[in-house]
């Protein structure tokens, strides 16, 4: 058989630690199991569980770039911290726990890591400052409405667009780990699940998909 390199995942995985036990044990939540659509057959969900371990333990919206999942896991060997990992598991269930109940099976809100990482901040933020009644699937979807209308006004007349939207999806494919992107997009579908839609107002919707 053809060797085949070890991808980010995998590598991680081999490295071994406290840390490395709380990506498996996390990323055979239900949530994974069950309301994500992409597949596991290389870590994908270790990967997703590992930069959620990053950003409870970071407490902010961090890089989560390759090299600082990398960086996290050998701190915890080095210490063997088994304690905070422990913590650590604990808090991200409970912030998936929550988004299991109004994601569906094989969801395609979630058909991407880039959009789950920021769903599970927008929902650990929620739980944390009492806003989650403000997150459905019904609002999660119309901002992904938003988001498919305004790429068909930017291809008739970019200037009727949305330029935070465009941005949002320019971040969502380029850089996606960095902490700056992150923080943007997190911001941006907070204020529209928290203010309504009155906060995309400058969409205009193309007479043709009215």
């Amino acid at each position: 058989n053809e060797a085949v390199p070890l991808n980010a995942a995998e590598r991680r995985n081999a490295m071994g630690g406290p840390l490395t036990a709380s990506i498996r044990k996390t990323a055979t939540h239900p949530f994974f199991a069950a309301k994500v659509p992409f597949l596991n057959n290389r870590y994908q969900h270790r990967e997703v569980a590992a930069k959620l371990l990053l950003l409870a333990y970071s407490g902010a919206n961090t890089d989560t770039k390759r090299v600082y999942l990398d960086e996290l896991v050998s701190t915890f060997k080095e210490r063997n911290d088994t304690e905070q990992a422990e913590v650590l598991v604990k808090f991200v269930d409970d912030v998936l726990n929550e988004m299991c109940k109004i994601f569906v099976d094989k969801d395609t809100l979630l058909k991407t890591q880039a959009m789950t990482v920021i769903y599970y901040l927008i929902f650990e933020d929620a739980m944390q400052d009492g806003w989650l009644n403000k997150i459905s699937r019904d609002k999660l979807m119309l901002f992904e409405t938003y988001r498919n209308n305004n790429r068909i006004a930017a291809e008739m007349d970019i200037a009727k667009a949305n330029y935070e939207l465009l941005e949002f999806d320019r971040m969502s494919l380029q850089g996606s780990n960095d902490g700056v992107n992150i923080d943007f997009r997190f911001n941006v579908l907070k204020r529209f699940l928290q203010e309504g839609r009155e906060v995309l107002e400058g969409i205009r919707i193309p007479c043709r998909i009215c």
